[in-house]
């Protein structure tokens, strides 16, 4: 990576960018996994921020030559749904006079519970949005109270009812498995009441500890516990099992979707597609080239619509090494004719060896010629997509 201001040739014109990732970083409160760029919501701090993304839209489509209707549009954070119900309605609607959409695009808010009361998804809906994705992440008590979330497992249930009730037939609800403290029994009850609820998509990642988190800081001071393998093998199998019976395909590692409610918007970063981003620490990809935005909040309302970028050099291996771990995360996996297709006989004669072993070790399968890890292959990903990390020099002709 290097820092560089905007640079239009490193783009491309555009126009095979399909979704648009915005950045709205604040948070009434800091979850304790949480390293994402985010701050406190102060008294006209919100509105100065939007309309700094709005100049950095303008100035991003005045460098895109053909930019085609947006397929999707997601707003994350940090929290969206903390955004007056006036200042979304009218910051959706100067963002799509610059970037239209497209007829039927998915356009997600990510939401939490404690925010959606009737007047606010009265305005979500008004401003566009079609699919909330909801940071339920426990419906045990004690486990919420350990990531910082400021919900009751009531009000998590209760959010989902309202939004549905609100037209929201779109619904995706996030959980995370092996918090801390939390009970195999507490995460199944909680998983099959979320499941009861009927809701179309659900994600289930695993808890990770990141290293600028709370949690990263209190793993550094020996004072956090991770969850054993095996118990993570449990829970997952579990999650697995009870979701496909509800409906839900397994569509990806973590997510599950009944038909046509797959995460359109997720779907362009695991096939590689080309999203636009703006906002503090937004990561965009387009014609080729990526980049980063800066993540100081003042910083970028201070340089609206320039903000400092850090652009991504992609060697030929690391942008191979990308397909081949999202490919992998796929359940229909990895295309090894397309594959080649794009980088050549030599990647496949160099991953051979490789795709063999996982093979022998059950962790990979063929299937209509792709490679797909097995089920056994999902809890040992990591270990797999290490292993098929290419190095310098690793897409050379084989002699």
């Amino acid at each position: 990576m290097r820092s560089s201001a905007s640079t239009p040739s490193r783009r491309g014109d555009g126009a095979d960018a399909r979704g648009l990732y915005v950045h709205v970083p604040f948070c009434a409160r800091r979850c304790n996994f949480c390293d994402f760029v985010t701050g406190p919501e102060v008294a006209g701090r919100t509105e100065t921020y939007l309309d700094a993304a709005l100049a950095e839209a303008r100035a991003e489509r005045a460098e895109l030559a053909a930019t085609p209707p947006l397929e999707t549009l997601f707003l994350g954070g940090g929290t969206p749904s903390l955004v007056a119900p006036r200042l979304l309605v009218r910051f959706l609607a100067r963002l799509t006079e610059i970037f239209p959409l497209a007829a039927g695009a998915e356009v997600s808010l990510e939401a939490n519970p404690e925010d959606l009361d009737d007047a606010r998804l009265a305005a979500f809906r008004e401003a566009g949005v079609n699919r909330l994705s909801i940071g339920l992440q426990s419906l045990d008590p004690a486990a919420l109270a350990a990531l910082n979330r400021g919900h009751t497992p009531e009000q998590g249930l209760a959010a989902l009812r309202r939004a549905e009730r609100a037209g929201f037939t779109n619904r995706s609800v996030d959980l995370l498995l092996a918090i801390p403290g939390e009970t195999e029994r507490l995460f199944l009850d909680g998983l099959d009441r979320v499941l009861g609820e009927g809701v179309p998509h659900l994600s289930v990642y695993a808890l990770t500890v990141e290293e600028r988190s709370v949690f990263g800081r209190r793993a550094r001071a020996g004072r956090f516990a991770e969850e054993s393998d095996e118990r993570f093998e449990r829970l997952y199998h579990a999650t697995v099992d009870r979701a496909e019976r509800a409906g839900l395909a397994h569509y990806e590692i973590s997510n599950f979707a009944r038909h046509g409610f797959r995460a359109r918007h997720n779907l362009l970063y695991w096939t590689r597609a080309s999203v636009l981003a703006i906002g503090v620490g937004a990561v965009g990809t387009a014609g080729g080239a990526r980049w980063r935005n800066a993540s100081s909040i003042e910083r970028y309302v201070r340089r609206a619509g320039a903000p400092d970028r850090e652009w991504d050099e992609r060697t030929p291996e690391a942008r191979a090494t990308e397909a081949i771990f999202l490919g992998l995360r796929l359940r229909e996996g990895l295309d090894l004719a397309a594959l080649r297709e794009e980088f050549g006989a030599a990647l496949l004669e160099t991953l051979a060896p490789a795709l063999a072993r996982f093979r022998a070790l059950g962790l990979l399968e063929d299937s209509a010629g792709r490679a797909r890890l097995t089920r056994r292959g999902l809890l040992l990903s990591d270990a797999v997509f290490r292993d098929l990390t290419l190095l310098p020099g690793d897409l050379a002709p084989v002699s």
